[in-house]
């Protein structure tokens, strides 16, 4: 089994687990842009509504989509003003899990529509207003230099009016959007446009004709676009009423096709995304409720279940396209699953506990990695694979894996005996799509004479297949 590709058992969607975050970043973990007492930044965990202050800036520069995670450098891209500049000297920053920030090289001023493909390239649009009509699409490459997008001539700097963009793996393309009273440029009238931007192979130039599909906002503004379950695009309107059409509408950029998906009973809306922990959307909401995050179930309208975050998330109100919400994604938009660790292990020798994680995409199909680390050195083990999150007292320790459905003999390597040489790396695969969408659990537990009652346990693993 060491040495084999583990191919994972069905398993039953359960309830995310529940954490305080303040460490390093969790895959799925929330992003809110406040301004209750000052513009802070702040960390929410989606499932518990736990709230942390990241960083506070001096003022935030940016407009719609100025700020995004980029997994390519492991931090959150912040187009604000921090000390030692003056407020109003903008720069982009990325900003580490402890709220440490260091600017990215050669960019100074206001942007718009940021967007990672995590592959190193980042691109953005500058930002001098509303209605600014066409400007050059650039991008940071892998090594911090900014780079403009080509036109389909290889030479011309490709030009076009976007609010957001996303970049859509699936098609390597970018999708962007357009609000009607926000921009200069239309799909069709006046109204908001979404538009797909064909890249070349290389990333380096547009493929293609972009083509477009107009959007009756009805006064509206387009708030945000995030990657939905099958490829499709989550996009998230709000409004200064309550115009009749859905607020929350799913895109595909291959047919351009718009399909209603949510209707939530609020007006101002700043923000929107599509959970995969949670398996459900999630606006900012603030108009009637105000200042709150809110989620929503496919065709659902009203308003929504309120996550109650632990400190204030008002935005302060007013109209535009700039969103403040935002999702950390640690395996950047090609990986439509995510991870999070959860729970504490059971030390064994030398007082070191083994640690479990996952290392790569767990999308359906691609192969992924186990890891367990911080073990005696070849021990014999268990890999505990379970429906469901447990907290029972066991051999000392917690057991983590409830619902087990499978038990895997496990051994690492290292040198025998030796307090925290063992280690293990096992393939593993999501070979049917039935998995898809599914929370599956694990932890692992060893052999260690030297453990509290002869086993050490890792900490849990939580994971899901997109």
């Amino acid at each position: 089994m060491n040495r084999a590709t583990l191919t994972l058992a069905a398993a039953a969607m359960l309830l995310p687990p529940a954490a305080a975050q303040t460490g390093p970043w969790t895959d799925g973990e929330l992003i809110v842009l406040t301004a209750s007492s000052g513009w802070t930044i702040k960390r929410v965990v989606p499932e518990t509504g736990a709230t942390a202050p990241l960083i506070t800036p001096l003022y935030y520069g940016g407009w719609s989509g100025g700020l995004c995670f980029d997994s390519y450098r492991g931090g959150l891209l912040a187009n604000i003003s921090l000390p030692p500049d003056n407020p109003f000297a903008y720069r982009l920053w990325l900003v580490s899990h402890d709220g440490t920030a260091a600017a990215m090289p050669g960019f100074t001023g206001s942007l718009r529509a940021l967007a990672s493909a995590g592959d190193g390239r980042v691109f953005f649009i500058r930002h001098s207003g509303m209605a600014q009509g066409p400007k050059t699409v650039e991008y940071f490459d892998a090594a911090n230099v900014i780079q403009t997008l080509k036109d389909v001539d290889g030479v011309s700097p490709f030009k076009i009016e976007a609010e957001h963009l996303l970049y859509h793996p699936a098609t390597n393309s970018l999708v962007g959007s357009t609000s009607g009273w926000w921009a200069a440029t239309h799909c069709s009238g006046t109204a908001g446009g979404l538009w797909v931007i064909p890249l070349s192979p290389d990333g380096l130039k547009v493929a293609g004709p972009v083509t477009c599909a107009s959007i009756a906002t009805a006064g509206e503004e387009i708030m945000g676009l995030d990657h939905l379950p099958g490829g499709g695009v989550l996009v998230t309107l709000a409004s200064g009423a309550f115009y009749p059409h859905e607020k929350l509408v799913s895109f595909n950029p291959v047919s351009l096709a718009l399909t209603p998906w949510g209707d939530p009973d609020q007006g101002n809306i700043n923000g929107g995304l599509w959970s995969a922990r949670l398996g459900k959307a999630l606006i900012h909401a603030d108009w009637i409720t105000f200042g709150e995050l809110r989620t929503f179930n496919q065709g659902q309208s009203g308003l929504g279940t309120k996550i109650t975050t632990s400190e204030t998330v008002a935005s302060g109100g007013g109209y535009s396209p700039a969103e403040v919400l935002y999702e950390v994604d640690l395996n950047g938009p090609q990986c439509d699953g995510f991870q999070l660790p959860y729970g504490t292990g059971l030390a064994g020798s030398g007082g070191h506990v083994p640690l479990l994680g996952v290392i790569g995409c767990p999308d359906i199909g691609s192969l992924f990695t186990i890891s367990i680390n911080n073990v005696v050195g070849g021990a014999a083990g268990v890999l505990f694979v379970g429906l469901a999150q447990a907290a029972v007292p066991f051999k000392g320790g917690t057991f983590l894996v409830g619902a087990v459905a499978a038990q895997l003999p496990v051994a690492v390597g290292g040198t025998p005996g030796l307090a925290g040489a063992g280690s293990l790396a096992l393939p593993a695969l999501l070979s049917d799509p039935i998995l898809s969408g599914i929370n599956i659990y694990m932890q692992a537990g060893f052999s260690d004479s030297f453990a509290v009652k002869g086993v050490s346990l890792s900490n849990g693993v939580q994971f899901q297949g997109g």
